[in-house]
């Protein structure tokens, strides 16, 4: 082979990065998984999108080995340790207690796919162009999701009628989890767009972020999801509080009208989106009135079993479980029974839920608080390393965590697949731009093209 040749399929030539990931086929064929895996994860049933995920993480045991000395002082590699060997743990108290219980119950993957963002990030190799190449393709592969509905044609005119559509993909709640990432993905990158260099370039993201979030914009508008839409509302109200506060501490010129035409783009995006929403959330309030009166008055026993109200009953009875078994939970295969046996739920609701709509209570549920405290670490630790917000993917990673935090406290996200998807979308461009940084500040990324080895 020539030099020429060489030099064409060096991973580093198309997809660059500021260490040594591994060796060159290895590279590719990692990072050809991980883009696979983001496109057809929805699309595709899990006996087939399981595949290019279990090729990405495999092939992460090398890296992990011959950089050993490296990993361990990543705190997130400890806590991913912990995540897999924690449900081993609980089921093994829970069946000194109860054994039957604990083989029903018993559950241990959960956790772990939390932190699956970890190997992506390695082999992402903190390229701001690879980065955006990844989250591009996973949108359009949404995007591709939604096409795949039988009835497209009939979904989209239903939007426009002002019915509740999903795409035939799970149900309106999920697709609306993704919508919202999408958006929240085109409008970080927005400004990098318009700033690139060359006119093709910039004249084509722009075009895409702008076609990509209407879409978004308008598929949030068809599922007609309360929590999509207060979700991405208090996401833009903490985006507006940032860039006012900007505003105010800010004392360039330059750097300051910045900061006001962001304040003024969040002002006309929060008053769109109410005034979009205004007719379907005035309507649902209206539709939960002697709900809401129960709840403020404290009178928990006469909660009618309304949208609102299933999810409030069903939580009730979850927190009485919870007490019983706070700190490792009962496995995550308990909430099906906590349903159906409840003496207070009528049958339609034992018929119709398997799940409480809050993905904090099934963690304390299945994992106690300590799980809680394992699934919350990976995000808190995202929240720190965001806050900079100097580069897209601290916009998307910092407002694409409130957001799904947001969502997670009326839809069980984390325990579907979406959940674990989503956050790995969000949390693997950080971790990838983390990894990097850690490897230049020590002074890795110099000679590493020829070592498989962090010394």
């Amino acid at each position: 082979m020539t030099q020429h040749a060489l030099a064409i399929t060096d991973i580093n030539r198309w997809f660059p990065s500021t260490y040594h990931r591994g060796p060159n086929w290895m590279v590719w064929l990692a990072l050809m998984a991980c883009f696979c895996t983001v496109f057809i994860k929805i699309w595709t049933p899990t006996s087939v999108n399981r595949w290019p995920e279990a090729v990405t993480t495999l092939l992460f045991i090398y890296p992990l080995v011959t950089n050993w000395r490296f990993f361990k002082k990543q705190p997130m590699m400890i806590f991913w340790a912990l995540a897999i060997a924690a449900p081993f743990v609980f089921f093994g108290i829970n069946y000194s207690i109860d054994a039957e219980s604990a083989v029903k119950y018993g559950e241990f993957e959960k956790l772990p796919r939390i932190y699956l963002f970890i190997p992506i990030a390695w082999w992402l190799g903190g390229n701001d162009r690879t980065v955006a190449l990844f989250l591009g393709t996973a949108l359009i592969g949404f995007f591709f999701a939604c096409l795949q509905d039988p009835n497209f044609n009939q979904t989209v005119a239903r939007i426009f009628q002002g019915g509740r559509v999903d795409f035939g993909i799970l149900n309106a709640q999920h697709v609306a989890l993704f919508f919202s990432f999408g958006l929240i993905g085109c409008l970080s990158y927005f400004q990098d767009a318009i700033k690139n260099k060359t006119i093709i370039h910039r004249i084509g993201f722009t075009a895409f972020l702008t076609i990509a979030g209407a879409l978004c914009t308008i598929g949030i508008i068809g599922t007609q999801t309360r929590a999509a839409f207060l979700g991405l509302l208090t996401t833009f109200v903490v985006y507006l509080m940032i860039s006012m506060y900007r505003i105010v501490k800010i004392k360039k010129a330059k750097q300051n009208i910045k900061a006001m035409m962001s304040t003024l783009a969040a002002i006309i995006i929060i008053g769109s989106m109410s005034y979009l929403f205004k007719d379907n959330l005035t309507e649902k309030v209206f539709s939960e009135k002697n709900t809401i009166s129960a709840i403020t008055a404290g009178d928990w026993d006469n909660i009618p079993y309304t949208s609102i109200g299933v999810r409030v009953n069903t939580w009730l009875q979850a927190l009485e479980w919870i007490a019983e078994k706070p700190l490792i939970g009962y496995g995550g295969k308990v909430r099906t029974d906590i349903v159906k046996q409840s003496l207070k739920h009528p049958d339609w609701v034992k018929k119709q839920f398997g799940h409480f709509h809050n993905s904090y209570i099934e963690i304390m549920l299945g994992s106690g608080l300590l799980g809680l405290f394992l699934f919350f670490t990976p995000v808190i630790y995202g929240l720190t390393k965001a806050h900079k917000l100097c580069r897209p993917i601290h916009y998307f990673a910092l407002f694409g965590l409130i957001n799904f935090l947001f969502m997670n406290m009326f839809e069980s996200y984390l325990f579907f697949w979406m959940g674990p998807f989503v956050l790995t979308l969000v949390n693997s461009p950080l971790f990838s731009s983390v990894l990097s940084n850690a490897h230049i500040k020590i002074g890795f990324n110099e000679g590493m093209s020829s070592s498989n080895h962090i010394d």
